[in-house]
């Protein structure tokens, strides 16, 4: 019954699938898309090595250089042009050139002359749509008459083009251009009619090749055919005389007598016009063009596809099912391919290629909804009281659930307010608690924006780190400008409650650097992700020797060695915290950048036993309030030394104990 049922499901996705593929490429999007095939199409089958009996002129810039001439030529020119191409046994001579217009009379007189003598010109003719104060009228331009007085056949160049302006059609009306040189080089030739049972509606153009797929020769080349070509090179040859420039694709840009065709996107350029009306003449002389198969027969294609893709979906699992899908996809392209290229037909089958695919993707999406359900749960159950960046930790690798943790190199920062203890019993416990609730969550926000990853509070203070769980490599920099920050901000904060009911807030920190265990730490029902180890400890310790200094900031020399080429710190003492029997120098964050150098050469002075000098460096800088607390601290402790006996190792180090 289970079974049945995925049957069912499956069934009614296909249908679905191929009722919404069919609308679709009813759209006129659907359809640019079944063109962009055609295109894909056409440059890759290009026929290769077909003899046509096709010649291209080309009004080229070579041309115009060589001629020295601007546009419009003088029509002896084209006159002398005629009698070169009759002499060298040219079948049907053809200009994709309009020439609705005198020129001076003797150029006409002369052009008109070798048409007569040719007996084989075709001169192009073209439609325009002419524009009246009430309606808009369409006008066919013939060629003058003293032309076709003189024998020259005409023919509409106009070309027809799909919705987005290129070429794939091949115009049909009884007297356009392509067809008055056929029936002319039939006639001169002599050979079978041309068929034209297989031109219709659904006809397309066998383009054969870019640029130049025809033989090719330049308008002065032509001119002095015997010197620079090789004999019979126009014999029996349907020759065309059109513009051959290098036309631009761009919108707003003046275009010569050039198209957009399947081959655009490969050489950049416009195909010029004479070279679009070559490959009609050529599809009517090799009777090959491309006929595309009914709507009909394209659905019934995506329905065979698709009934397929079903089958092997419920055969096999799903990364067994994506590579079968792909190549029922593939298989239908090469099979779209071959019916192109071998038997000039196409079948539209963008909706048969992507329906495997669209297919395997909505079985797929069951899936990762059901994935995407768990995945709320999971941070619902988790971003109250973990950090973002957390969650999508744990969400990225669940795996990470599990009780224990990995050694990690973190920054760990350590907050407290001062006196808050003493603040708290001036104040009503709602106040306390509106006066926390904005002092967190400003502070939590700024360590977010830092890259900082809160771990607890404790009471009043807060407990952050960074470089877990995402690495940081510049972690430290980034906790000492969160540290400032929350300075500024707690200044901020300060102003804004003055005169206030609440007391003024000042808040220490504490920042180092080093390894710890960072990862889910407590039972199996009730756990947090934190770091321990004995540089937390370090961390905190720090925070409360700032009492000491008279800081707000204080910072371990592993995190001042991380961040002395981006911040101005300033060394502050060497001191032994409670559980730690090496000393470790501290340092501060200073808003002077001046103040570092001086108080380090009062702090030298003092390492080397020169109380003297030590001394009177400490008193020029008693008065400055950010280093006050400090230079009192050393000036005790000098009128103390300097009546001892202290060893030759003495490092100035102070033991602090209590804190």
């Amino acid at each position: 019954m289970i079974v049945n049922r995925s049957i069912v499901r499956a069934g009614a996705l296909l249908i679905l699938t191929w009722l919404g593929l069919a609308l679709f490429f009813y759209t006129s999007a659907g359809r640019r898309l079944e063109l962009y095939e055609f295109d894909l199409l056409t440059v890759i089958s290009t026929p290769r090595n077909l003899d046509v009996p096709v010649v291209i002129i080309g009004i080229d810039e070579t041309s115009f250089a060589e001629l020295q001439y601007q546009w419009p030529w003088p029509r002896q020119l084209h006159a002398r042009l005629v009698d070169e191409l009759r002499k060298a046994g040219a079948a049907v001579i053809a200009f994709d050139v309009v020439f609705a217009e005198h020129s001076a009379p003797e150029g006409d007189e002369q052009f008109a002359e070798a048409i007569k003598r040719a007996g084989n010109v075709v001169l192009a003719g073209d439609i325009v749509l002419q524009e009246r104060d009430q309606f808009s009228q369409i006008m066919k331009v013939d060629p003058l008459n003293q032309f076709l007085v003189a024998g020259a056949l005409t023919g509409v160049a106009a070309v027809t083009l799909d919705a987005d302006l290129v070429v794939r059609q091949i115009p049909r009306a009884g007297d356009a251009f392509w067809r008055q040189i056929v029936r002319l080089y039939q006639d001169k030739i002599g050979v079978s009619p041309y068929s034209s049972q297989r031109l219709g509606p659904d006809s397309r153009v066998r383009y054969l090749g870019a640029d130049h797929a025809f033989r090719y020769v330049s308008y002065y080349q032509a001119l002095n055919a015997r010197e620079m070509l090789p004999e019979g090179f126009f014999k029996n040859q349907i020759v065309l005389i059109g513009f051959d420039t290098k036309a631009s694709p761009e919108p707003g840009v003046t275009q010569t007598d050039a198209f957009s065709t399947p081959f655009l996107p490969i050489t950049g350029y416009l195909t010029p016009g004479v070279e679009v009306h070559a490959t009609f003449i050529a599809n009517a002389l090799l009777n090959r063009n491309i006929r595309e198969l009914s709507r009909i027969e394209s659905l019934l294609e995506t329905a065979l596809v698709l009934l397929l893709t079903l089958i092997c979906l419920l055969k096999w699992r799903p990364l067994q099912s994506l590579f079968v899908v792909m190549g029922i996809s593939a298989m239908t392209a090469i099979f779209d391919v071959w019916l192109f290229g071998m038997h000039d037909l196409w079948i539209p089958s963008v909706s048969a290629m992507i329906a495997p695919m669209i297919c395997y993707v909505q079985r797929g999406g069951v899936a990762f909804l059901s994935e995407q359900k768990q995945r709320i749960q999971m941070r619902r159950a988790f971003q109250q009281y973990v950090a973002p960046e957390i969650v999508a930790e744990i969400i990225r690798h669940p795996e990470k659930l599990t009780l224990g943790g990995e050694r990690r190199y973190l920054t760990i920062m350590f907050t407290d307010l001062q006196g808050f203890s003493s603040i708290s019993e001036c104040l009503e416990p709602e106040q306390v608690s509106n006066l926390l609730i904005r002092h967190f969550s400003e502070m939590t926000k700024i360590i977010h924006d830092y890259g900082g990853t809160v771990d607890k509070f404790i009471g009043d203070a807060i407990m952050a780190f960074w470089g877990a769980p995402l690495a940081d490599t510049e972690q430290a920099l980034h906790a000492c400008q969160a540290a400032m920050a929350m300075q500024v901000a707690a200044a901020v904060m300060r102003q804004e409650l003055v005169g206030r009911e609440f007391p003024g807030i000042y808040m220490r920190i504490g920042i180092h650097t080093g390894d710890a265990i960072v990862g889910n730490m407590g039972s199996k029902d009730r756990f947090d992700y934190t770091a321990v180890g004995d540089n937390v400890n370090v961390a905190s310790r720090l925070e409360g020797i700032n009492k000491l200094y008279g800081t707000q900031i204080l910072i371990s020399e592993s995190t001042a060695k991380d961040v002395s080429a981006c911040l101005p710190i300033m060394h502050v003492d060497k001191v032994r915290v409670k559980g730690k029997t090496m000393p470790i120098d501290i340092y501060t964050l200073p808003a002077d950048p001046d103040l570092p150098q001086k108080v380090e050469a009062a702090i030298q002075s003092y390492r080397s036993k020169q109380w003297d000098v030590a001394e009177r460096q400490w008193q020029t800088l008693i008065d400055i309030p950010a280093v006050n607390a400090i230079a009192e601290i050393y000036l005790a402790r000098i009128g103390e030394l300097r009546r001892q006996e202290l060893p030759t190792d003495w490092d100035g180090a102070v033991s602090l104990e209590k804190m």
